[in-house]
């Protein structure tokens, strides 16, 4: 049986905020119009909210994205890209059963930044465990990482 089950919505809030700290990550609370509670955990640059959405009353859902760039090494070589060239990322993302968005900056030439890409995924709460939890966070994580490999790669291409 799945730890969340029979919890009630704080009870769940609760126990995933015990979970993020039993982990040692550091965590910081932000306001949203739309959410009960939205937890940030920032990693290698990497930005994953955990959000319980008002709307839900027995889910919660696991966002990610790049954070901004603060470091010169960090910057990606390409900072736009063709939505066209996104298409194994999307591939990816499919194949992890993750749901992800991708927002063009400029409608007329399709043109895709690094932070225009978000992937998430819901968790219900009769399915979660820390297990799931920790599983969906690090493969959002890794799929981020890949966006920024892929951004990289093809600058390095696009510039050579």
């Amino acid at each position: 049986m799945k730890e969340a089950a029979n919890k009630n919505k704080k009870e769940v809030v609760n126990m995933v905020k015990d979970w993020l700290e039993e982990e040692g990550l550091a965590i910081e609370y932000v306001d949203d119009e739309d959410a009960d509670v939205n937890c940030v955990v920032i990693k290698d640059n990497i930005i994953l909210n955990i959000g319980f959405l008002n709307a839900s009353k027995d889910s919660l859902i696991v966002t990610g994205k790049a954070g901004l760039q603060l470091y010169p090494q960090d910057v990606p070589e390409a900072t736009k890209l063709k939505k066209e060239s996104l298409l194994d990322l999307e591939i990816v993302f499919l194949q992890m059963s993750l749901d992800f968005t991708i927002n063009t900056t400029d409608g007329v030439d399709n043109d895709v930044t690094i932070s225009d890409i978000q992937i998430q995924k819901t968790i219900f709460f009769d399915g979660l465990s820390k297990d799931r939890l920790f599983d969906v966070m690090v493969s959002i994580f890794n799929c981020v990482n890949v966006v920024r490999m892929k951004f990289s790669l093809l600058g390095k291409t696009n510039s050579g």
